[in-house]
């Protein structure tokens, strides 16, 4: 993995980390405050396997409001998954609604303070998922990431690559404001997020798919 062009002290650190698990980049040297940097993710995928754990059990939380939604369901923009979203020991349940993918530019991404590099950049265009949440359990929930599951996929069926973005009080991407749900976050409440990713120069965005556990198909979202 490659670092930013810039060479502050911990930028290549942060981007290493990013590349291998986005929930370790705390542990690292982080951006400076008003600065973000970026750098292509790792494929989602089903074929992951989980090292043996000692530990009890992930505990869910709250009792699901919904049933969730078989493996390998089809769905449009606009409808509504129910998933589980595991996070350390606790097994969230939650709603995701795929709203739109537009296209987005490199420089509007610059503009917005996010540091790319030329390679990263190089031959692919930005798209903006944006998609909603929903708590779809009994409570409310005081902390809660957003999953990192999406694909978005070619009219060829050929995955993107996410762009993942670090940035400690870092500027916002008007077109495409992102964040994760907020404390106190309540039974049905809804909570809007985005996420970039990049497809191939030429290429058009065809499908969304959403990974599940091992073994199981994804779900998926055509327009």
């Amino acid at each position: 993995m490659g670092t930013t062009s810039s060479h502050r002290r911990g930028a290549a650190g942060v981007l290493a980390v990013t590349a291998v698990a986005l929930t370790m980049a705390s542990a690292c040297a982080s951006p400076q405050a008003g600065e973000a940097v970026a750098a292509p993710g790792p494929p989602p995928s089903s074929s992951r396997t989980a090292p043996p754990s000692t530990s009890s059990a992930p505990e869910h939380v709250g009792k699901a409001t919904k049933p969730l939604t078989d493996a390998g369901t089809a769905l449009k923009y606009g409808q509504e998954a129910v998933v589980e979203n595991p996070l350390g020991s606790k097994i969230y349940t939650i709603g995701i609604v795929p709203v739109k993918v537009e296209k987005g530019s490199f420089e509007e991404l610059r503009s917005a303070g996010i540091k790319i590099e030329e390679k990263t950049s190089a031959g692919r265009v930005p798209y903006y998922l944006t998609y909603k949440m929903v708590n779809r359990m009994e409570g409310a929930v005081e902390s809660m990431t957003t999953p990192n599951r999406f694909s978005v996929l070619d009219k060829a069926n050929k995955s993107g690559t996410k762009l993942l973005v670090i940035g400690l009080g870092g500027p916002k991407l008007s077109s495409c404001p992102s964040g994760i749900p907020p404390r106190g976050w309540s039974t049905d409440q809804e909570h809007t997020t985005c996420e970039i990713h990049m497809l191939p120069e030429g290429a058009e965005p065809g499908s969304l798919h959403y990974r599940l556990d091992t073994g199981r198909a994804p779900l998926t979202w055509t327009p």
